[in-house]
């Protein structure tokens, strides 16, 4: 017979009838191809290396240069250990038995966690320095990295890097994570004030104005950093320091503005931080502007505090980076399963991960009390004269009492600090909290809803009783509270409007009898979803069932008190303690001589001693000028008063007859009058004129009078604001004595551009004299600054005559006038009397002012925070949250002083002055309009509170028949609102909070700005015609025509005295005492009535009609404001707030009654504080006596501050749906332990009490509001028939609360001034028609009111089921960089990943071969697209597709209904030279991936792989979803592993299988389980057994010891090993055999494999020259085949005869027939085993071995079957008889026993001896082989370790024919 090659593969797809051309039936521990066409028995396995301990190795990653990293558990000692296996030698890397052998800091350190049951994938990169870095994961730990290189130099195996894990903390394992793990995140502080010096600014930076935040990472030595894991709060930046006095200069500037400031923070919690640098960077915000910039990584070294520093200067080194890079976190997995690279990209896959630590049913017991920081001395100011006037331009900044004050600059929100840790709260606003964990790595756990309190419902103070509409109606409450009830009529109640804070009982009581000091809220329409998250969990009550339930009821949030709370008001205004420091007025100046420095005027005041008046009844005071007294010689009692300011004449002496001491004056020639000092009567200027020597001019340094108020010696000029009266001397001597001469002169005036004749004298020189004087005193004038006088004198002729004229003299030289007795009357003079200040006040009515005040910053503390140790083992710290309380879930909308505009009646257009004139109707375009109802907002209430009009008002008795003077309609100027102009639609009410009592100035004297005016001239100059009317322009003022007068009159009013808006502000009064009342006629909210609430422009008026305001609203030159009209029966009464501007009394403390005034023009007047015994009346807890003391002081000035409400049913919806913000703060390590609890229910510190207060005493704060003193200034220029036209201008002073920190507002033009950063004078003296508080004129950098919000945490999601398992998911990492030594194989953003159909089942494999990466689900295997080439005609080639295959869909490699190619077996996919070979176990399927995808389980053992790929625990019935698990873990006992061999180009695929000796007690077992858990629990769970998802193995429960679950481990007497591998060659797309080696775990190098055995520590490498010797046991090679050539008829076999090369261990060719035994077999017949043996069956034959004598040895039996007795007596068989059965081998005992791989013969098939195995059949029953086939088998026992090639067969055979 033709010989038989061996070239087609192991076959076992037919029958052996059928068998192919050069296949083999079965072939074991064989070889293919080590010389081709020959088979060849396999070398076996030698140690190749040992692990040194009994370790079981659960992953291997083969590297470059034929190393490998090897993962291992020790099963004894119980560690974990990473080594390398390079050079034919282990090495331990690390191993973290160390973390288990030193206690002390690392007490409850987590170590790697190995386990076998949990197998590790990897890969490898070398980075551009050369090191060797791996990645793992085992989809159990997290995905994990290791720099190899790096490791090999730690100074120790049991430490990381060389970190001593001793000194780290408790997770310091996580250093390795793959997703870089911060371990303690760092604590951020800013440096406080040591030694009175603000450490947190430092000088010398170049830092830009704004906010800003520092934002830290860790780094490792590979440039891997983490995430940013804290965001610090942010800190404001302005161009001044603390320093700066008065501090009212530290303010805002324009964004972006230059400073000379760096920051310093102060970053602590890194003694146990295993990273050697920090990465700052620092995010600036700038208006709306948000940039970062990162700064030089630095070196972590600690400082004796264990704290290091970082500053940023702005001018340092640093590099511009993305706010993303911050704001968004690189992703953080659990665990993955699956781990490849491709393209330089490193990929994860089938992912878990949540941020749900199921904490919310715990959070949902957490109670909140709202406590109080207090502030002494509040933000002090000093307002001088000096500094209300100049802004300390004369004296010492802060100078008061005569001294310069001390300022604390810690005491408001200008100091960094208090913005950085103590931004407070709104009062009776609501707010929404949470909690959220900081993850061991760093990353931040979901944030839990934390419920407002429980409502109170009990007593008469329940939070959800209805409104008291039926209480009687006598006193108006119910008609009011039915008012109220309109706003929501479904769902008001009483804690929208009712303060029950101070309540103590019920839930606003703690366990310690402490009032939580808390309203209640809840949410109208949003409720608790009803699941397990909304239970109320409460270790003190139960560790196994909620204390309670919340689930259906409303959501609760936090509602903080009102100001109706006296312990939590915002401005204190009682029980003052001891020591407090409180507003007051000065009593003394630096000289003790007045209570005020006064003002240093920067032009001389031009004063005198003693004046004598010189009017009467002109002006209020009755005083005269103080001026400079002349020194002259001579008689002074004919001057004409005794203060005067005497000019003398002295003409010059010039040619043209003009004699000495005389000047010519022709006829009608006006001659101006000259004078200078000196004359014959004196030789220099008077003592005095130049500032010294003379007691009437005390003010150092006057320039000379003459010099400054005269000029060319001719005009007197006035250099301010002065009254002047002039008397005048002129002495004529006429040149001849006519008498026809008459003489004049005149005082001519020139004001405002217009000149005049003040005054004048005429004589007529009827007596005959030559000497003629002419002299007259005039009117006290009031001269502005430019106007003008002068003297002018000229002769008329009464009878003309030639040569007609007079000379001037000045002197008496000779005897011209002997007649005259004195000086004044001998010589020519002008004596001016003039005063530059009205002498109506004395020194010792100047006042200044200490403003102070005593606040209280509102935050809050937590209680009963109780964390499970299961969360606390993954935590290191917890953060609070609120939610961003935008303006649509303001229920305050803001908080502003409100100022009652004035109803009136008024014709519009015309001032009272022009009122009637046509001409002034005809200049300002005044339409002769009827009167209408007009709202002037006023800058002040009006004086007389019974001016407006009556109202019915609720609140008064009988109210109906009580009508009460009252205010509706008033302006209200809150900074936030009119600067961002936020919508007004949602106002509801307001609510009054205080009423402040204000210290009040009158304003100083203020002109206005000259400009052109006009006026209507009538010209009657011509005779011949009509007069005519002709309109001329002029510079100055005018009010008959114009309107436009000089004066303005202002005002100040600062808060001094703020009452709660619930006490009394009438002494006596039934409130007095009351504080937390809602329903009096101070306190009561009121509601805005119809649409009445608007924006309203500066200089504007309004038609408010249709919005319900009743009217129109006039703000002529006045400022922009928010307009709003109170509902009817809610207007305020005009005597709660009162302004008695003019009420002033001899009681006033001053020295003049008028003083008291204010908003009224004095000349020359600075601000005179007008109540400056404000101070005295509350030092006393403000009792005083009522009258007129009361009335001079306390009603003097009075303003309502009010709160605008929203009102709402519902804010922060959903709670899941909210942005937050941190507030900054935080519990770090050791202090987490004070609100631990133990499993038992017990804290896990015996000091633990679950409270932040315990922590930090002072409370949580991190709100949105600021306290600041906010001034602005509000004006009005009447223009109606019935009131002067003078502007009227007031700034108002005040504290607020807002969310801007007004402080840091400033100033940029004279368009948008301020107080106080604006000196008050200015700001009353800029005209109304700058808008100071138009919205583009509040000047403010929105980043000062900026929000912790960089990096926020997210809500717990409520009705979505949070999703923790991603199996579908692949995510990738950022590009390597080979130019850069960062790993970016550890940066995954949070985008970058694939979610893959999920109807293909779970992502079990990711996998790369030929550039492409394969997504392999356990049902379909997916195939990336990149780049794809397509060859064109030209022969050139075009790329279709992006590049990304994250870009494109990826295909699935063939598409089927169910899916096709899947694979389930995670570790028996692997990537060869050849293709991308795997297993799909579920449909017993192994394929090739190649060019296309090959089913090669179809090339032979399509039946063997349906037989044999099925494991054998698949036949039990177990409810777990997690089975897939149970079958791929090859390492643990029971899943499918393959290795390439690199050698001889094949793959060994291996399935470790286990199967159950009792299958049917086991299932028994599983269904115990099963209706235990069926049960709840009810039957019994003796005997139960389960698989453990999370451990990958069965558990068995045992009743000993109370009961426990007991793991069965593999290797237990319940199960035997069917294990089995075979090998493919995939070159010739060929399976080979199978192998007596089934290791659990293999790995390859370049040119060999190797694997590990059960037991065993050792390595061993395969392909040995020990043939079969595999783990130390020698095992036979094994080759079996069909010879069917002859299947046509049936033959007789002879012999068999088989070519064979045999090598000894010389490798030299020896003529052995080399293999030891052989079976021959067909249908029936077996030769069982015969050794071969020369010459006795065995002979050479050429080049062939020939073997014979063989038999068939098959033991004979008799089949009785039905089948073979058919024959009978009566139906006799072929010879007549009856059948008796046939004699046949077995037919009830196959040949063989197959088990997987084994197929040994079935010994008792044959006929052997029961004890020597001797076959004892007779000789002549032994047949010869006849059949259609025969099957060979050859077996070499490889004790020779000869080597076999094996190349052909042929057997001898003839035909037969019976």
């Amino acid at each position: 017979m033709a010989e038989k090659k061996f070239l087609k593969g192991l076959f076992k797809d037919t029958a052996h009838i059928d068998q192919p051309e050069g296949t083999w039936r079965y072939a074991k521990n064989a070889l293919l191809n080590q010389i081709k066409g020959a088979i060849s028995n396999e070398g076996g396995n030698i140690e190749a290396g040992s692990l040194g301990t009994e370790s079981t190795v659960i992953g291997i990653i083969e590297v470059d240069n034929d190393k490998a990293v090897i993962f291992s558990y020790n099963n004894v000692d119980e560690y974990s250990e990473i080594g390398i296996w390079q050079n034919g030698g282990y090495s331990r890397l690390y191993f973290d038995t160390l973390l288990s052998v030193f206690p002390g800091p690392t007490l409850g350190q987590k170590g790697l966690e190995f386990s076998a049951y949990h197998p590790i994938e990897g890969t490898y990169n070398v980075n551009p320095k050369g090191e060797l870095i791996i990645y793992w994961t085992d989809d159990f730990n997290p995905p994990r990295a290791l720099n190899v290189t790096l490791q090999q130099s730690s100074s120790s195996e049991g430490f990381i890097y060389s970190i001593d894990s001793t000194q780290s903390h408790e997770n310091h394992i996580h250093l390795l994570d793959l997703f870089p793990n911060s371990g303690p995140v760092p604590h951020v502080e800013l440096d406080e004030v040591i030694n009175n010096y603000q450490k947190a600014i430092v000088e010398g930076g170049g830092l830009l104005t704004g906010s800003y935040y520092l934002s830290l990472a860790y780094v490792d030595d590979s440039f891997t950093a983490t995430n940013f894991v804290t965001v610090s709060n942010p800190v404001s930046i302005v161009d001044e320091f603390d320093h700066v006095r008065p501090t009212t200069k530290k303010d805002g500037a324009k964004s972006g503005s230059q400073t000379s400031k760096a920051i310093r923070w102060v970053v602590s919690n890194l003694a146990k931080v295993d990273y050697k640098y920090i990465r700052p960077v620092i995010i600036r915000k700038k208006e709306e502007a948000v940039e970062a910039f990162q700064l030089n990584d630095l070196e972590i070294i600690l400082d004796g505090n264990n704290q290091m520093s970082i500053v940023f200067s702005g001018i340092e080194g640093f590099t511009p980076t993305s706010v993303d890079d911050v704001i968004i976190d690189t992703v953080s997995y659990e665990t993955a399963k699956t781990i490849n690279q491709l393209d330089g990209v490193l990929y994860v896959g089938n992912l878990t991960g949540t941020n749900d630590l199921g904490y919310q049913k715990y959070a949902n017991n957490i109670k909140l009390n709202s406590v109080v920081k207090t502030i002494q001395d509040f933000d002090k100011v000093y307002l001088t004269v000096d500094n209300l006037e100049t802004g300390f331009g004369g004296f010492p900044v802060d100078q008061f009492n005569g001294v310069v004050q001390q300022v604390d600059e810690t005491s408001s929100y200008r100091y960094l600090p208090n913005i950085f840790k103590y931004k407070g709260y709104q009062r009776d606003e609501v707010y929404a909290f949470y909690i959220a964990f900081i993850l061991n790595d760093g990353s931040m756990s979901y944030a839990y809803h934390i419920p407002g309190r429980e409502d109170i419902n009990t007593g008469g103070k329940q939070d959800k009783a209805d409104l008291p509409t039926t209480t009687p109606s006598s006193v108006g409450e119910a008609d009011y509270w039915k008012d109220i009830t309109e706003l929501s009529p479904a769902y008001i109640k009483k804690y929208h409007f009712y303060d029950h804070s101070d309540v103590n009982t019920g839930p606003n009581q703690t366990s310690a009898n402490v009032c939580r000091h808390m309203n209640y809220w809840e949410n109208s329409t949003e409720i608790y979803p009803n699941t397990n998250n909304f239970e109320v969990w409460d270790p003190a009550v139960s560790l196994t069932a909620a204390a309670s339930l919340i689930q259906g009821s409303n959501v609760r949030h936090h509602h903080f008190p009102s100001n109706g709370n006296s312990s939590r008001q915002s401005i204190i205004s009682h029980n003052f303690n001891s020591g407090d420091t409180l507003s007051q007025v000065s009593t003394t100046n630096a000289l003790g001589t007045s209570p005020s420095d006064g003002l240093d005027f920067p032009i001389a005041s031009w004063a005198g001693t003693n004046p004598l008046p010189i009017t009467s009844g002109a002006y209020i005071n009755n005083t005269a000028f103080a001026s400079v007294q002349p020194n002259l010689s001579g008689n002074f009692n004919a001057l004409p008063d005794a203060g005067v300011f005497v000019i003398s004449y002295t003409p010059p002496f010039t040619s043209g007859g003009i004699h000495n001491n005389s000047r010519f004056v022709g006829l009608d020639d006006w001659m101006d009058v000259s004078f200078s000092w000196g004359g014959n009567h004196t030789t220099s200027a008077p003592v005095g004129m130049n500032g010294s020597g003379y007691d009437n001019n005390q003010i150092v340094g006057n320039p000379k009078q003459s010099a400054a108020l005269f000029h060319n010696w001719k005009y007197f000029t006035a250099d301010q604001p002065m009254k002047v009266k002039v008397k005048f001397n002129v002495h004529l001597k006429k040149v001849d004595n006519s008498e026809d001469l008459g003489f004049l002169a005149e005082l001519r005036i020139i004001k405002n551009g217009v000149e005049s004749t003040w005054a004048s004298a005429f004589n007529d020189d009827n007596d005959g004299d030559y000497f003629v004087p002419l002299t007259n005193t005039s009117t006290v004038r009031i001269l502005d600054i430019g106007d003008t006088c002068y003297l002018r004198v000229c002769v008329r002729s009464i009878i003309s005559g030639s040569n007609s004229g007079a000379w001037i003299h000045s002197s008496h030289t000779g005897n011209l006038f002997p007649q005259l007795t004195n000086e004044w009357e001998a010589n020519t003079h002008m004596a001016l009397d003039l005063e530059t200040r009205e002498d109506m006040y004395e020194a010792s009515d100047l006042h200044d002012v200490e403003l102070t005040q005593k606040v209280n910053i509102l935050g809050f503390e937590l209680e009963d925070i109780k964390i499970p140790r299961s969360i606390a083992d993954n935590v290191q710290g917890f953060r609070v949250y609120r939610a961003r309380r935008g303006h649509e879930n303001k229920r305050i909308l803001g908080q502003s002083a409100m100022l009652p505009m004035f109803p009136e009646s008024l014709q519009m257009g015309l001032c009272e002055e022009a009122f009637g004139s046509e001409d002034a109707s005809q200049i300002l375009s005044a339409s002769g309009s009827l009167r209408e109802k007009v709202y002037s907002a006023y800058p002040w209430g009006k004086s007389d509170p019974f001016s407006y009009p009556n109202s019915v008002l609720y609140f008064i008795g009988n109210y109906l028949n009580n009508p009460i003077h009252s205010q509706k309609v008033f302006a209200f100027y809150d900074f936030h609102l009119l600067r961002t102009k936020n919508s007004l639609a949602g106002a509801t009410h307001i609510k009054p909070e205080y009423l402040a009592v204000n210290y009040v100035w009158n304003g100083p004297t203020i002109n206005q700005d000259k400009k052109m005016v006009s006026k209507i001239i009538t010209d009657d100059s011509d005779d011949l015609s009509e007069p005519i009317k002709k309109i001329e322009q002029f510079w100055g003022w005018d009010t008959e025509f114009n309107c436009y007068p000089k004066q303005t009159r202002g005002a100040l009013s600062v808060g001094c005295i703020y009452l709660n808006a619930n006490n009394s502000t009438n002494f006596g009064g039934s409130y007095s005492n009351t504080i937390n009342v809602v329903n009096t006629t101070r306190s009561a909210a009121r509601l805005i009535g119809q649409k009445a609430k608007t924006y309203l422009q500066g200089d504007s008026i309004y038609d408010g009609k249709a919005l319900g305001f009743g009217g129109k609203i006039f703000n002529g030159f006045g400022e922009s404001l928010i307009a709003f009209g109170l509902k009817d029966k809610h207007e305020i009464s005009a005597g709660m707030a009162i302004n008695y501007a003019q009420a002033g009394s001899s009681n006033s403390g001053l020295s003049n009654n008028l003083l008291s005034y204010y908003a009224i023009y004095n000349i020359n007047h600075p601000f005179i504080l007008v109540n400056p015994s404000l101070d005295k009346a509350y030092k006393n807890n403000y009792t005083t006596t009522p009258g007129t003391d009361h009335q001079n002081n306390w009603q003097r000035s009075q303003t309502i501050i009010s709160n605008l409400h929203a009102f709402k049913t519902d804010v922060y919806k959903n709670i899941d749906n909210q942005e937050l913000i941190w507030t900054g703060y935080e519990v770090l390590g050791e202090d987490l332990d004070n609100f631990v609890f133990e499993e038992d229910g017990t804290p896990a510190g015996s000091s633990a009490d679950y409270k932040t207060s315990t922590v930090n005493s002072e409370g949580i704060f991190g709100g949105d509001t600021y306290l600041c003193r906010y001034g602005f200034r509000s004006t009005l220029t009447p223009s109606n028939t019935d009131t002067g036209s003078e502007p009227i201008k007031g700034i108002h002073y005040h504290i607020v609360e807002s969310p801007d920190n007004i402080n840091f507002r400033h100033s940029e033009s004279n368009e948008d001034l301020y107080f106080p950063g604006s000196i008050a004078k200015e700001m009353l003296k800029v005209e109304g028609d700058k808008d100071f508080t138009h919205m583009d004129n509040l000047k403010y950098d929105d980043s000062f009111s900026t929000d912790n919000d960089i990096r926020p945490a997210f809500p717990l999601p409520l009705r979505e089921s949070e999703q923790n398992s991603f199996p579908t998911r692949a995510h990738r990492s950022a590009k390597r960089d080979t130019s850069n030594l960062k790993d970016n194989y550890r940066t995954f953003l949070a985008n970058d990943f694939k979610d893959l159909p999920k109807n293909r089942g779970d992502l079990w494999k990711l996998s790369t071969f030929n550039n492409l990466l394969y997504f392999h689900m356990e049902e379909s295997l997916y195939a990336t697209k990149g780049k794809q080439s397509m060859q064109m005609k030209d022969g050139s080639e075009a790329f279709v597709g992006s590049g990304d295959i994250f870009a494109q869909e990826p295909d699935e490699v063939l598409q089927s209904e169910r899916g096709y190619a899947g694979t389930q077996s995670q570790w028996a996919a692997i990537t060869t030279r050849s293709g991308y070979f795997f297993v799909d176990k579920n449909s017993r399927k192994v394929f090739m991936m190649t060019d296309k995808l090959t089913d090669i389980s179809n090339l032979g053992l399509e039946n063997w792989f349906r037989d044999n790929l099925e494991f054998n625990l698949e036949s039990l019935i177990i409810s777990s979803d997690c089975l897939g698990y149970l079958y791929d873990n090859p390492i643990s006992g029971i899943g499918l592993t393959a290795v390439y061999d690199p050698k001889f180009k094949r793959i060994l695929l291996t399935k470790r299988d286990k199967s159950l000796v009792d299958p049917v007690a086991f299932q028994t077992g599983i269904d115990i389980y099963q209706a235990w858990v069926d049960s709840g629990g009810l039957t019994t769970l003796v005997g139960g057994i389960k698989f453990n998802c999370n451990l990958n193995f069965f558990q068995e429960w045992t009743a000993k010891n109370g009961g426990a679950w007991n793991t069965i481990e593999w290797d237990s007497a319940l199960f035997t090993d069917t294990s089995w591998t075979i090998s493919y060659y995939p070159e010739f797309q060929l399976w080979c055999g199978f192998h007596d080696y089934v290791p659990y775990i293999y790995f390859n190098t370049s040119k060999n494999f190797y694997s590990f055995t059960e037991g065993d520590i050792n390595i061993w490498e395969h392909n040995s020259n020990i043939k079969g010797s595999f783990y130390g046991t020698v095992n036979p090679f094994e080759i079996e085949y069909i010879h069917n050539e002859f299947r046509g008829s049936d033959g007789l076999v002879s012999s068999f005869n088989y070519t064979l090369e045999t090598f000894n261990t010389s490798n030299i060719s020896v003529l052995e027939h080399g293999f030891t035994s052989f079976f021959m077999y067909n249908t029936f017949q077996l030769s069982g085993e015969e050794n071969l043996e020369y010459l006795v069956n065995t002979r050479r034959v050429g080049n062939n071995w020939k073997i014979n004598n063989f038999r068939d040895m098959a033991a004979i039996a008799v089949n009785t079957n039905s089948y073979y007795m058919a024959g009978t007596l009566a139906n006799p068989n072929i010879i007549g008889g009856a059948n008796t059965g046939t004699i046949t081998s077995s037919s009830t005992i196959n040949m063989f026993t197959v088990l997987g791989m084994n197929e040994n013969i079935n010994n008792t098939y044959l006929n052997l001896l029961p004890i020597t195995n001797q076959n004892h059949k007779r000789w002549f029953e032994r047949k010869k082989f006849m059949d259609k086939w025969a099957g060979i088998r050859l077996i070499c026992d490889n004790n020779q370790n000869n080597l076999l090639n094996l190349y052909s067969t042929s057997i001898g055979v003839r035909k037969i024919y019976r």
